[in-house]
């Protein structure tokens, strides 16, 4: 019983998943279909019709790498079943403070999608940052500019990055400069002074 419904929740998971990334798909096609036809509006106006000034490319390309990597995530191709199962042995097999099986699932689930997700922004950053500075290196050729924008992509994708890995280890942001448990600490140290 327990575990045709765990199925049926994986099932409803991936369903909403799928539309969701239909929906992405279709907003992709129909905002860059509108791009496309604007950049040949304004190169028309402008009366120059070479490669350097399709600037949509750098959307189209971009957010299309990102669309191809959230299809790779739904159909589990870098972390598939046998990892989700090794993982979920690996997590409940740590004790929990409480009795509850059912509480000490629901968490080991939660721990292990929180890792997934860590591991899928790793892979997304291996393969988005070297596209994102050849695209930038293309760019400065065309242009003759030296331009190094993907400093910023790659400062935002760490920032990302660290966020979620400081989760996965559930530590807090005021944990790296405090030190763990630091309001225990200073709720005790306040409460025997006041003794």
């Amino acid at each position: 019983m327990e575990n045709l419904e765990l199925q049926r929740k994986k099932a409803v998971q991936k369903a909403q998943k799928l539309k969701k990334f239909y929906n992405h798909a279709a907003a992709y096609a129909v905002i860059n279909l509108g791009l496309i036809l604007l950049n040949l509006y304004t190169m028309k106006l402008e009366g120059s019709f070479h490669l350097g000034d399709f600037r949509v490319i750098w959307v189209i390309s971009g957010w299309g790498l990102g669309l191809c990597l959230n299809y790779l995530n739904i159909k589990e191709v870098f972390f598939g079943k046998d990892w989700e199962e090794h993982k979920m042995k690996e997590l409940s097999e740590k004790k929990t403070a409480t009795g509850d099986i059912y509480l000490q699932r629901k968490k080991t689930e939660e721990k292990m999608q929180e890792i997934k997700m860590f591991y899928y922004g790793v892979v997304n950053c291996s393969i988005i940052i070297p596209c994102m500075f050849l695209m930038n290196l293309f760019q400065n050729y065309i242009y003759q500019i030296e331009d190094f924008w993907v400093r910023w992509v790659i400062l935002g994708l760490g920032i990302s990055l660290l966020i979620q890995y400081l989760r996965v280890r559930d530590l807090r942001l005021e944990d790296l400069f405090l030190g763990k448990n630091w309001e225990e600490k200073k709720l005790k140290e306040l409460s025997e002074k006041e003794k």
